[in-house]
């Protein structure tokens, strides 16, 4: 089993731009390929990658900060 976040992320994802907010609800939430995200965002698959992982690394920074 994975880890199970011990406080809601819901606060977490709220300080993120807006843009990658969509992106982190579309991947994870609506359960849409790259492909799909970029079409419906109107980007490419390489910008929605892009814009994943910048919100995986402010994500990461935040909850290590909550971490501590």
């Amino acid at each position: 089993m994975g880890m199970r976040p011990t406080r809601p992320c819901g606060p977490l994802l709220a300080e993120l731009p807006e843009r990658q907010r969509e992106a982190i609800f579309l991947r994870y939430y609506a359960d849409l390929d790259y492909e799909a995200i970029a079409e419906l965002l109107g980007i490419s698959a390489g910008t929605v990658a892009a814009t994943l992982h910048a919100a995986h690394s402010a994500l990461r920074e935040r909850l290590e900060g909550v971490r501590r």
